[in-house]
C-alpha cells in the first residue's frame, strides 16, 4: 500500500467464494478463536463433550474428530487436546475430501479512484466492469475525456485525498493491483 497512490491506483480486495465454515457454540469473548467453547451454563453439546469455536459443515475434519462405532459416528472428547497445533484439523460434520463452497455473499473492498462504485452485494461480473470503467478501456470512456477539477466523488474527498485536486485531462493512469484471496482448502 506504501508504493501506490489513493488518487490513481485502484486497489480492489475479494473472494471469488465462500467456504462452509461457522463459529458456534456460545464461546465468551475471551476464549481463544482456536479452543474449545467454554460454554454457558445451559447451553453445552447434548453428548456433554466439548466442542470447538470453528467447523466447517463438511471436509476432511470428519474422519480425524469421529470415530465408527457400529451404525453411530461419535465424537471425539477433545479434551485435553492442543486445538492450536498447526497441524490440528478443523471439525467437519459430513465427510469430505475437501471442503465443498457456501453460497454466502463475499465482501468486496477498494480504495482508490471509483472505489466509491464498490458497495453493498454485487454479482462478480460487476467488478470487473468497474474495473474497465475505472482505467477508462472498453465502451464507457466519455468519463475519461473530461478534465477533473475535484476527487473522482463528492463522498470520497474527505478520505485522504485533497479537497484542491488538480485538473486533468484525459484518462486517468490507473495502476491496478487487484489482490484475489481465495480460502480454499486442499
Amino acid at each position: 500500500m506504501d508504493i501506490t497512490s489513493e488518487e490513481d491506483t485502484l486497489i480492489v480486495v475479494t473472494a471469488d467464494h465462500s467456504l462452509t465454515f461457522t463459529m458456534g457454540g456460545y464461546p465468551s469473548i475471551n476464549n481463544p478463536i482456536l479452543g474449545l467453547v467454554d460454554e454457558f451454563p445451559g447451553k453445552a453439546p447434548d453428548d456433554g463433550k466439548p466442542m470447538l469455536t470453528l467447523t466447517y459443515s463438511d471436509g476432511p475434519g470428519f474422519d480425524v474428530h469421529h470415530m465408527k462405532n457400529g451404525a453411530e459416528v461419535p465424537r471425539m472428547n477433545l479434551s485435553g487436546s492442543d486445538t492450536t497445533a498447526p497441524d490440528f484439523v478443523q471439525d467437519a460434520g459430513v465427510p469430505r475430501y475437501e471442503v465443498s463452497h457456501g453460497g454466502e455473499d463475499v465482501a468486496i473492498y477498494a480504495r482508490g479512484p471509483m472505489s466509491h462504485l464498490f458497495h453493498g452485494v454485487h454479482e462478480h461480473n460487476y467488478i470487473a466492469h468497474v474495473m474497465e470503467y475505472a482505467s477508462c478501456v472498453g465502451a464507457n470512456q466519455d468519463h475519461c475525456k473530461k478534465p477533473r477539477k475535484k476527487p473522482w466523488c463528492d463522498e470520497c474527498a474527505g478520505r485522504g485525498r485533497s479537497a484542491g485536486l488538480r485538473a486533468r485531462q484525459g484518462p486517468l493512469a490507473l495502476g491496478f493491483l487487484w489482490a484475489l484471496l481465495m480460502l480454499c482448502v486442499t
